[in-house]
């Protein structure tokens, strides 16, 4: 993992990748400047922790190149759940209350985030009030459709009659 301060150059190369992202869309170019401007740029190798399930920190995580897999312990396996990419944000709760993770947020391929903490965001917000609600919505919104697909998921494994230990079960006996 290697952390750095975005230094002018890097703000500048970054506004425009940033303005393509939803999130960031109705933010003028003053305004997406001085919030990559706020974070710090993380650059994390393939299989670093980006986040553990369990652990408390107050960051939110935005995607600039790559991708991350995340990952849930379940009975004392670790489960894929999906790979999030560029333009993809993580840590959203950890903004608005002082949570443990969820799950484990692995790094891909060359894996690059914006990374910006509680105080932070939060002065951004606060001072870019139309802006903000917006960004504020945007970021709402992507928390609701992740708890629509955790409903989703509920709903169907409480219908599924097969097991994680019988899938892994099958797949041994048929490597045997």
């Amino acid at each position: 993992m290697q952390v750095k301060l975005p230094d002018e150059n890097t703000i500048r190369r970054l506004t425009p990748d940033i303005g393509e992202m939803l999130l960031f869309k109705h933010m003028s170019i003053g305004e997406k400047q001085e919030f990559v401007g706020m974070g710090e740029i993380v650059s994390y190798d393939k299989g670093d922790a980006v986040i553990s399930e369990g652990h408390v920190e107050p960051y939110l995580y935005i995607i600039l190149e790559g991708d991350a897999q995340v990952m849930k312990k379940r009975e004392d396996k670790t489960v894929y759940i999906s790979t999030l990419g560029k333009g993809d944000l993580f840590g959203e709760a950890s903004i608005f209350v002082k949570v443990p993770r969820t799950a484990d947020i692995v790094g891909g391929d060359s894996l690059n985030v914006l990374r910006i903490d509680r105080k932070n965001l939060l002065s951004f917000l606060f001072a870019h009030n139309d802006s903000g609600i917006k960004f504020l919505m945007i970021m709402i919104y992507g928390l609701l459709e992740k708890l629509h697909q955790a409903n989703t998921d509920l709903s169907f494994d409480r219908k599924s009659f097969i097991s994680q230990d019988s899938i892994d079960q099958l797949l041994e006996d048929m490597n045997a």
